[in-house]
């Protein structure tokens, strides 16, 4: 395995869970006592990855204190996460990443450990897709076999193949900084997400493969609904 960073965004507000997100990143609420950002930094660490950003914005400092006891984390702040989405907060990491392979990742997301293995594991360009999860609300994905054509919450179920859990491998040399500058500059549209970029590597004829979860317990965290089912999925878990 040649991937040595990850890239972890945790800049938003996550309004839709209020009051709970109020005063307090989405990235930390805990499950089995352990907060989602630092269950996800420790699994990354467990395999190999040992430089990691987290791109921060909204009550930044809380995130920074809360992995105080985890040294050797990039902060990197988003100062514009008031008006952006997700594709401005990738967009910050550039420079960490310079032209090395990475793994990204959504910081709302929990997941079994074998998921970040079978991605790490997989050849670049690749999304990890829940092919058993569809709905109105999920960032669906449109597909040919194993090959992504489109990743939207806009695709019809009926055309849908999946759902992207918010994990996705880039090669060395990846586009995607250059393509998200292209669509903040060509849209003029920073609420886009990171997802816009991708459909667009996929047009000027970049490959993304699908790995698909294959019943692997994952889910992302959007709702008090949300945050219930994660804590009946995850209650006897005894990864970290």
């Amino acid at each position: 395995m040649n991937t040595k960073k990850a890239v972890v965004v945790a800049a938003g507000i996550s309004s839709r869970l209020y009051p709970l997100t109020l005063e307090m990143p989405k990235c930390l609420i805990k499950i089995n006592s352990v907060t989602l950002l630092k269950r996800s930094i420790l699994q990354l660490r467990k395999n190999g990855i040992d430089q990691i950003a987290v791109v921060v914005g909204f009550h930044r400092q809380k995130i920074i204190d809360a992995m105080k006891d985890i040294p050797g984390i990039d902060f990197i702040f988003n100062p514009f996460f008031k008006e952006t989405n997700n594709l401005a907060s990738l967009g910050q990491a550039r420079s960490f990443i310079e032209e090395d392979s990475f793994i990204y990742l959504h910081s709302d997301i929990i997941y079994e450990e074998n998921i970040l293995r079978k991605c790490l594991s997989s050849k670049p360009n690749s999304l990890v897709v829940d092919e058993n999860s569809i709905d109105e609300e999920a960032m669906k994905v449109m597909l040919v076999g194993q090959k992504l054509i489109e990743s939207s919450k806009s695709i019809p179920l009926n055309k849908a193949g999946g759902e992207w859990i918010g994990m996705t491998l880039f090669k060395k040399n990846s586009s995607i900084f250059d393509t998200i500058d292209s669509v903040m500059e060509e849209r003029k549209n920073f609420l886009d997400y990171d997802t816009t970029a991708f459909n667009k590597m996929v047009r000027s004829g970049e490959d993304f493969s699908v790995i698909f979860t294959e019943g692997a317990l994952w889910k992302e965290i959007d709702t008090d609904a949300d945050l219930f089912h994660a804590e009946e999925l995850f209650r006897n878990s005894s990864q970290p």
